[in-house]
């Protein structure tokens, strides 16, 4: 199956293993709304061993001022996946994006985490 890009994005770049999004609705020059996807394919190193995979995700929105100019500092928002190389299919299961899920889709969690810094208790 092949992931298909999000309703409201479209792909702005694409090099050998980072993709570049764009939100329609409210990227511009001045305010820039970006997703980067990129990934680290696992490789044999001098000694034998492999490399560990690597999956990112970052979401990069530029904030304006009260004047609407563009502040120099992006919000950004970063989640990672690793897993042990040749063993996705063992030890990685679906479920396992569950608890990200439920914590990223709680009531309020942006203006705790982005306003106070709460952690959950």
């Amino acid at each position: 199956m092949a992931l298909a890009i999000p309703a409201g994005y479209t792909l702005q770049s694409q090099e050998k293993d980072t993709v570049t999004f764009v939100a329609d609705a409210t990227h511009s020059v001045e305010q820039p709304h970006l997703v980067i996807v990129d990934r680290k394919i696992p490789t044999f190193s001098n000694g034998g061993t492999l490399s560990q995979p690597t999956y990112r995700i970052r979401v990069i929105r530029g904030n304006l001022d009260a004047d609407s100019n563009p502040i120099a500092n992006r919000t950004l928002v970063e989640c990672s996946f690793k897993w042990i190389a040749g063993q996705a299919d063992t030890y990685v299961d679906p479920s396992t994006l569950a608890p990200l899920n439920a914590f990223l889709g709680m009531l309020g969690f942006a203006a705790e985490v982005f306003g106070k810094q709460t952690l959950p208790s």
